[in-house]
């Protein structure tokens, strides 16, 4: 597994990216996840269709799991207002983790309900797709869209 450190112009945070196989099997270990309260995975519905019976399903024992439907026009604020809501009725707090698994919508909205959900949660970028992970996990940018405009409504979230 090789490690990055990424620095966007914009702001002075560095982001780590992690290269390689296996990588959230890794990452996310019993030790890592007791620095939080609780741990939220948003996953996307094709990762959950190819996993959800195997790597997800032991990796995220104990978890709470929300599938997000696949497509553009799911990153709403009517879908982010979901999202919020089932936070808030899993009883999601300041110390939570939100984890989004999947392509550029999970990692975008998922980020951004982070940014949002309680003035801000530790968040965990696993990006699936190619798009997502040199672009929408990146650098801490999230957003959601406005009727027909995209990344309307977002924020910047490490």
């Amino acid at each position: 597994m090789k490690r990055f450190l990424f620095t966007p112009l914009h702001q002075p945070v560095t982001t780590p990216i992690y290269s390689g196989t296996d990588i959230i099997d890794k990452l996310v270990t019993p030790r890592f996840l007791k620095r939080f309260s609780a741990v939220y995975a948003v996953v996307d519905e094709r990762v959950d269709e190819l996993y959800s019976k195997g790597v997800l399903k032991h990796l995220l024992n104990g978890v709470s799991v929300y599938v997000f439907p696949r497509g553009e026009r799911h990153k709403s604020v009517a879908r982010l207002q979901r999202l919020l809501n089932w936070l808030w009725e899993k009883e999601a707090d300041r110390d939570s983790l939100l984890l989004g698994i999947g392509g550029g919508v999970v990692t975008d909205i998922t980020g951004f309900a982070a940014s949002c959900y309680m003035r801000g949660v530790a968040y965990v970028a696993a990006p699936t797709t190619l798009l997502a992970q040199v672009d929408a996990a990146i650098g801490g940018k999230t957003a959601v869209n406005l009727h027909d405009t995209k990344n309307i409504i977002g924020s910047y979230h490490v």
